[in-house]
């Protein structure tokens, strides 16, 4: 059940209870309704009618509020991020990697926390999940240039030794470097959508060795021999 769905069964079960206190209320401060049960019980469902119509109008309206702030500020985060990841990835120097500036690392960084600053007005689940995705695929396309495991970049790219004739030589913010490389990484609480112990079957890999790709099947057959139990591959 989603938001939406649990605010509109919300709305129409606090119509019906303020509905019947409505109708004790008529019947309390008019004793002679109770001489007309008919009477009574029509102007209850006109009261009833009217509250229900009011609260559903307000929950809407309430409702399309939220749903249409959400989306500006999901807009708006992607956009900046977007942009930023994409400056952040132009004129890369020669071997590929971002150009080794304090300036250029600093202006990344802050577009980071400011995307981030303005996802966290989004009140709608169904647009925080959306941006939850869309941020992610542009935190794997610089994931995929800085190549932050192993030995990655060596020191004199953030020291920039030897500095370019002319160029300021201040090494990159240490500032910068968190923010950039704490938002590359894989988050903690982001779930795996694949699961690690799915493996081709062995009838997939015996079609494979028949009909292609027989590369992939040969590769398989060297990871995981036929037969071989079913390991989990290691955490990347």
């Amino acid at each position: 059940m989603n938001s939406r769905t649990a605010g509109f069964i919300l709305a129409v079960l606090i119509s019906i209870v303020v509905s019947f206190w409505v109708g004790v209320l008529f019947a309390n401060i008019f004793p002679g309704l109770n001489e007309r049960p008919i009477k009574l019980l029509l102007d209850s469902a006109v009261a009833a009618g009217t509250i229900g119509a009011v609260m559903v109008a307000l929950w809407q309206s309430g409702q399309g509020r939220r749903d249409s702030s959400s989306r500006a500020y999901r807009d708006a985060a992607v956009q900046h991020l977007e942009m930023a990841v994409t400056d952040f990835l132009a004129n890369p120097l020669e071997n590929g990697r971002p150009r080794n500036t304090r300036r250029h690392w600093l202006n990344f960084a802050r577009a980071i926390q400011v995307s981030r600053r303005l996802a966290s007005h989004i009140e709608l689940s169904e647009q925080h999940d959306i941006w939850i995705e869309q941020e992610h695929m542009l935190r794997e396309r610089v994931y995929d240039v800085l190549q932050p495991t192993g030995d990655s970049y060596p020191m004199g790219y953030y020291r920039r030794t030897p500095a370019p004739v002319g160029a300021d030589d201040l090494p990159l913010a240490e500032q910068s470097l968190v923010a950039v490389y704490g938002w590359v990484t894989w988050p903690s609480d982001r779930a795996d959508p694949l699961d690690r112990r799915t493996r081709f079957t062995e009838e997939q890999r015996d079609l494979m060795r028949s009909f292609g790709p027989r590369g992939l099947a040969e590769f398989i057959d060297i990871l995981r021999p036929p037969g071989r139990m079913i390991e989990a591959e290691p955490e990347q």
